[in-house]
């Protein structure tokens, strides 16, 4: 999470809705806020973003306040790392309280998705696991009077170090039995697949995608540069020979979102001097953020100085004043890889629409059209987003069909369908099938 100006979130722009991971390195969130200040008119915001996960976990009920709740959890994983082939990040632990009760019930859980077996580890080997624990917490060899970096403290849990009191764990674990006892089985609960489609994206390759669309010449992935001592090889995400035979090739390099890997002070000035030195040798050098891949805006700027080069100057010009290229590679990419879905994706459109529109959706729904890719989906205007909205809409015809309602205003891009809640839903769904180009679930 961003932690500046007392903000936590992902930076988002409220206008086109583009946004950053908060993992980003300084760097690339900064440019973004800037490149979306002067394109957008508007200072961006931050929001928080959730998912519902499903974990496997140990369910500790504790008697006293949180202070022993952690405490003990805390020693437990450590225990467990001393005994099983983990890591103590390996396993992650949350108290959670009672509402006018003051014992705290700990979940001690593997957040790998599909479980890593280290619980199952666990509870087979329970009574190793809690005398490591009780080992750990009685063996301070800094004979701390709570807790330090010698026992129970780390860097990873210092949101809850001021409760974390290696005595609390002591008294509690030996108050309890070691060894567990068995009570009952547990139904096995899956998580249901979404009835909708979950786009999934690999910058890299979206980004070919959108090369091939736009009609660049085949590009090399990886070529190898040797850049001679101390540089050595360097492989850039992409490579063109440079037709006019100005430069020895121009190198694209797709900078990652992770401040671990292309934003650390260290791979920084290292890719810098190699950049540098490419330059130097003749080579054109085009670097590109990981969130400017799905930015159109970005990428038609890239698309018209990489098609100076490769193109000519008129054809760079046409690819920045038609972006069509961007949505086809999105799309070409996502159709390579399909996420599994089911069957009615007209379930979850339902559920979005607002409730006036909701009979008129599921009579659309028995006509035999494909599910919508969206509701309540944001009308363009000019490649921005506008203030009207669609109430359904199909992203598998370039640009767009929507359904919009009666009253919008003029609209420039896409195909439509007018309508009103108490349309006809056979009329209404022969002027779609006739856009969607007949086709049929």
């Amino acid at each position: 999470m961003i932690r500046a100006r007392s903000e936590l979130g992902y930076p988002v722009c409220r206008v086109c809705g583009q946004c950053r991971s908060p993992l980003a390195s300084k760097k690339d969130r900064d440019r973004f806020e800037q490149d979306h200040r002067q394109r957008c008119h508007q200072e961006g915001m931050t929001t928080g973003f959730y998912a519902d996960v499903v974990a496997d976990s140990i369910v500790l009920a504790l008697p006293g306040d949180v202070t022993g709740a952690f405490s003990v959890a805390e020693s437990l994983r450590r225990g467990a790392a001393t005994v099983l082939d983990m890591e103590v990040g390996d396993l992650q632990l949350l108290a959670v309280g009672t509402p006018g009760q003051e014992a705290r019930t700990v979940l001690l859980y593997d957040p790998m998705p599909g479980g890593s077996g280290l619980l199952d580890q666990m509870i087979e080997r329970w009574e190793e696991v809690t005398a490591g624990a009780l080992a750990l917490a009685r063996g301070c060899p800094s004979q701390c009077a709570t807790a330090c970096i010698d026992c129970l403290l780390d860097y990873r849990n210092s949101f809850y170090s001021a409760h974390l009191d290696r005595h609390r764990a002591v008294a509690t674990l030996q108050e309890r039995p070691a060894a567990l006892s068995f009570s009952h089985d547990m139904p096995a609960v899956s998580p249901e697949a979404p009835s909708y489609d979950i786009p999934t994206t690999h910058p890299e390759a979206v980004l070919l995608r959108m090369l091939e669309k736009a009609g660049f010449p085949q590009a090399i992935p990886q070529r190898a540069i040797d850049l001679g001592k101390p540089l050595g090889v360097t492989r850039p995400d992409f490579f063109f020979e440079d037709p006019s035979g100005r430069s020895d090739g121009v190198c694209i390099y797709l900078d990652g979102m992770s401040e671990r890997l292309h934003g650390g002070a260290a791979t920084a000035r290292r890719d810098r001097e190699i950049r540098e030195q490419l330059r130097n040798q003749a080579y054109e050098v085009f670097e590109v953020p990981h969130g400017d891949v799905f930015d159109e805006g970005a990428m038609r700027q890239l698309f018209f100085r990489l098609g100076r080069i490769l193109v000519g100057k008129e054809r760079a010009d046409a690819l920045r004043k038609d972006a069509s290229w961007h949505g086809e590679g999105l799309r070409a990419h996502a159709s390579e890889r399909p996420p599994p879905v089911s069957q009615d994706g007209w379930e979850m459109v339902a559920n979005l629409v607002d409730e006036p529109w909701k009979a008129l959706v599921v009579a659309l729904s028995k006509s035999g059209l494909p599910p919508p890719d969206d509701a309540d989906w944001d009308l363009p205007v000019r490649g921005r987003v506008g203030e009207g909205k669609a109430v359904l809409v199909w992203l598998s015809r370039a640009p767009f069909v929507a359904l919009v309602p009666e009253t919008s205003g003029p609209l420039e891009e896409g195909a439509h369908v007018r309508a009103t809640p108490e349309s006809d839903a056979a009329a209404v769904a022969t002027a779609l099938r006739a856009l969607l180009g007949g086709e049929d679930t």
